[in-house]
């Protein structure tokens, strides 16, 4: 129960910091445990935090590229806005999660 708990709440401070530090580190300090307990937290559920935290920020510049309110947006300042430091990364990653929806 508690490990749930706590996962909810790193889950949820991953989301607010989404743009910013999200390294395990920096959850662990904001949540005061230890980076290793950020990491097994999320081995536990079958996945790591950078997965998890990609999946996330490739959400995010999905919703914003098919939300007409950033349509005055470039894609790379959407990239960056969301969390990516390199459009190279996000390219890949990007295709690889979302082939099945440009397939159609």
């Amino acid at each position: 129960m508690v490990r749930v708990a706590r996962l909810r709440a790193i889950t949820a401070d991953t989301a607010h910091n989404l743009d910013g530090d999200v390294s395990a580190t920096a959850l662990a300090l904001r949540q005061q445990v230890t980076p290793r307990y950020v990491q097994k937290l999320f081995e536990s559920e079958g996945s790591t935090l950078s997965r998890y935290v990609l999946g996330q920020r490739l959400t995010r510049v999905h919703r914003r590229l098919t939300d007409p309110r950033h349509a005055g947006s470039t894609v790379a300042a959407i990239v960056y806005a969301s969390g990516f430091r390199d459009i190279l990364t996000f390219n890949r990653a990007f295709r690889q999660q979302f082939k099945r929806a440009v397939i159609r």
